[in-house]
């Protein structure tokens, strides 16, 4: 799936009023987040000639800000150098605002189109919006949902917009009866259990304790399995630093149950069977055995 992003005039307009400091800090980020999307090969970026002309800051344009002595010399010469690369490295476009609006419901399998915003934007849905890393990831959850093509393509598009969830070879098969009809809410699992699972566990000594505050923070149902004959089933053998691999009980899981991309109301029983991740195997990411039919 390719992606086109814009930076048209209005992803530079300042809104907000911010101060010299603040611009610095936003304009250096902006940078770092732009150079973060780069390095997805299916992404590029495209700029307007018109972002030259945008107020970036009170009556100074991103033109001068860049070019005039007497306006730039307020600024920090690292700052000018990372609007220039955020502007020089993307790609030159023709289009238009109307026509980059036009273009971003088209979506398909094949391409979707977004904006990247430095200021505020309010007149295009908020879906289509990248302001900084975090909304780049929910940007491409969001279209993977919708076009989670097949296990293969799903599963290697997760291991980039799921970074700290580490995803075993046996999902290719086991989430294949259940994707088309259950992406959007394996998406949601996958994105609660990726932002918010860490953060809630750190805050409990015993994991079912954590397991009961992240379904309820969530609004989703994790709990652990509570049949132990069934352990064997739940083993999945990850490979350590050390090169050796090591069964893991992947008991903890999330439920995945009635409500479906297609709207249908039947009860379902099924499964993300995860663990909470060790130290020595894949930098201690959340360990995901399973997705898929009830084991």
């Amino acid at each position: 799936m390719i992606t086109n992003f814009y930076l048209f005039k209005g992803s530079f307009e300042d809104t907000e009023n911010i101060t010299t400091t603040e611009l610095e800090n936003k304009i250096k980020l902006f940078s770092e987040d732009c150079e973060y999307i780069r390095q997805n090969e299916n992404d590029e970026i495209f700029v307007q000639d018109s972002v030259y002309e945008a107020f970036i800051f009170q009556d100074i344009t991103v033109m001068d800000l860049m070019y005039d002595p007497s306006k730039k010399q307020d600024f920090d010469r690292d700052t000018l150098e990372f609007l220039r690369i955020i502007i020089d490295k993307s790609e030159q476009t023709d289009l238009s605002n109307q026509e980059i609006i036009d273009l971003l419901p088209t979506h398909s399998k094949e391409k979707v189109f977004g904006v990247l915003c430095f200021q505020k934007i309010d007149n295009i849905e908020q879906k289509y919006l990248v302001y900084d890393k975090n909304d780049w990831l929910s940007f491409h959850r969001y279209f993977l949902a919708l076009y989670p093509i097949d296990s293969l393509f799903f599963l290697a598009e997760c291991d980039k917009y799921f970074p700290v969830i580490y995803f075993h070879s046996n999902n290719e098969v086991s989430i294949k009866s259940i994707l088309d009809d259950f992406s959007i809410e394996i998406i949601r699992h996958l994105s609660e259990l990726n932002d918010k699972f860490k953060t809630i566990r750190n805050g409990y000594t015993h994991l079912p304790d954590a397991l009961i505050a992240f379904s309820s923070a969530c609004k989703l149902e994790a709990s652990l399995e509570g049949n132990i004959s069934r352990k064997k089933k739940l083993n999945f053998d990850f490979e350590t630093e050390k090169g050796k691999m090591e069964s893991i009980y992947c008991e903890p899981h999330t439920k995945i149950n009635s409500n479906n991309n297609k709207g249908n109301t039947t009860y379902f029983q099924y499964r993300i069977y995860f663990h909470e991740g060790k130290s020595y195997i894949q930098h201690g990411k959340i360990l995901v055995g399973h997705i898929g039919e009830h084991l």
